[in-house]
């Protein structure tokens, strides 16, 4: 009748209400994961760090891991090599006189069976799976309705799933995201036939679940926003579960639009990997010369550039502009595309290379399109870049009306101009005209693109140089710490004195770090 009682539960805090104080409990740190794996092992600690990782630092798991190498005198190393091979049987694996009903295969059974009666719970369980870990919006599942398969449940269903899943501590809600445990995915991916939960059929319409939900996210427009950050994220996950033999063109469209994104904004080696991933689908499904294709091969040659690769690159740009060629002929858009990516890629490290290929895509353009066609002046307008590496404000302006006629005032080639006809203004010395330039160049990307793309960071970066050099430093710093760049910037800018003045005057006004 009296004294204190502490009761171990995998049920939701909820289900104690009135009764007991629930005290929710995470999983181990990592030095604690280790600390307890390496007192039960007693032997070698190769690769005790990734394998603790690999199973959550979930304290049943690395008890489980531990006790089998100690045993089967095995490394942890070893043990991630079978746990990859073989993750079914490992789940279910205890040592010698180990109880078998706390092992993570059963533990597991024992959870799904308690949500039977709520099939859609096991359904997200198992669609969650193939994502990233934490930071699931839950907006992905509402409605749960997916491209080819239509609707799985409603949303009423869904919220009542994940209840559900949250009581048993499957999951986690966090307000209007979702996290789950990595190891409680794993299980999930993991086909067995002696659990009747985990049928590969199952799994299978699950992973084209998840992919689907994916893609309803993904947005048409080329805004980078957070919620395109996260939504990468997810995509790079799924990339990571899945084999690639199994990519639908829905999957592939998905690493595609992550892999434009994150190269654009400077995240070159995550880029490169989503795209060789999606490379051997796109040429199995669409063919070499599908436009698709061709823009995977041009967004590759990009990575191999940024990656210090430029002979990759124009090798690259040069089998895609000859199989457009072959297959779509040379009027095709997708033609000039390549063209005109083939000139940017030349322009970076071999002058006269480029000269002679702007010259050649300009001479085309006119001969098939005309010389007021829109790829023509695209083509004029590169051969002018190659020509000028620096803006001029009389050529800057002309060209800039041009691309606002034909090209339209959101392009990337008029937004380019916009940008140049900043500092062309700038080394004439028209301070003021510079500073209401870059205003407006600022705003439209920010419209246009969202105000996590590079494009926007560097138009941050010119309006607050210009604020810097004409003493308005709060701002100049407000602009910056506001951009939150994750990478590296670079701006480029002639090597005048007016320029150099700004970038001395930004300088100035940035801490050490800013700087």
């Amino acid at each position: 009748p009296s004294g204190r009682f502490l009761i171990t539960t995998r049920r939701g805090a909820t289900g104690w209400r009135g009764i007991a104080e629930p005290l929710s409990l995470d999983v181990l740190e990592p030095a604690e994961a280790v600390e307890l794996f390496t007192k039960i092992h007693q032997g070698p600690a190769d690769g005790v760090e990734e394998l603790c990782a690999d199973l959550g630092c979930l304290p049943l798991a690395v008890d489980q891991a531990a006790a089998y190498c100690r045993e089967a005198r095995i490394s942890p190393r070893t043990y991630r090599e079978l746990l990859a091979r073989y993750p079914a049987d490992m789940y279910a694996a205890t040592a010698e006189g180990g109880e078998a009903q706390r092992t993570v295969g059963r533990v597991w059974r024992v959870t799904l069976d308690r949500l039977d009666d709520t099939p859609m719970a096991l359904l997200v369980l198992f669609t969650i799976a193939w994502w990233a870990p934490d930071g699931i919006p839950r907006r992905y599942l509402e409605p749960f309705h997916v491209p080819g398969l239509g609707p799985l449940g409603s949303p009423l269903a869904v919220t009542e799933a994940l209840r559900r899943l949250a009581a048993h501590s499957l999951i986690t809600l966090h307000g209007d995201t979702l996290s789950v445990h990595r190891l409680v995915q794993a299980v999930a991916r993991t086909p067995d036939p002696d659990d009747p939960y985990r049928d590969a059929e199952m799994i299978d319409s699950c992973r084209d679940a998840a992919v689907g939900l994916l893609l309803l996210q993904a947005p048409r427009e080329a805004r980078l926003t957070q919620d395109l950050r996260d939504l990468t994220t997810h995509i790079e996950a799924l990339a990571g579960h899945t084999d690639p033999a199994a990519d639908t063109e829905f999957s592939m469209l998905l690493f595609l639009d992550a892999a434009a994104y994150l190269q654009s904004n400077h995240f070159t080696d995550r880029a490169a990997v989503l795209l060789e991933r999606a490379k051997p689908a796109a040429e199995r499904i669409w063919g070499r010369g599908h436009g698709g294709a061709l823009n995977m091969a041009g967004l590759l040659a990009r990575c191999a550039e940024d990656q210090g690769d430029r002979g990759r690159a124009r090798a690259l740009l040069e089998q895609a502009l000859a199989e457009s060629l072959e297959h779509n002929g040379p009027a095709d858009p997708a033609t000039f595309r390549m063209r005109r990516w083939l000139v940017q890629c030349l322009t970076r490290g071999d002058r006269a290379g480029a000269e002679a290929a702007a010259r050649e895509y300009l001479a085309e353009a006119t001969r098939l399109l005309g010389p007021e066609h829109p790829e023509a002046f695209e083509a004029r307008l590169h051969l002018y870049w190659v020509d000028e590496p620096w803006p001029k404000s009389p050529q800057v302006e002309a060209y800039l009306a041009d691309a606002r006629r034909l090209l339209g005032e959101d392009h990337a080639s008029t937004r380019r101009l916009e940008e140049e006809s900043v500092v062309a203004a700038l080394v004439a010395g028209e301070t003021e005209e510079a500073l209401a330039r870059a205003e407006r160049h600022m705003a439209r990307c920010l419209r246009v693109l969202g105000d996590q793309h590079g494009d926007t960071y560097k138009a941050r970066l010119l309006r607050a140089g210009l604020a810097a050099l004409t003493g308005d430093t709060a701002f100049a710093r407000e602009l910056v710490l506001d951009a939150g760049q994750p990478f590296k910037m670079e701006l480029a800018l002639p090597p005048t004195e007016n320029c150099r003045r700004l970038v001395r005057a930004l300088a100035a006004a940035l801490t050490p770090r800013q700087a």
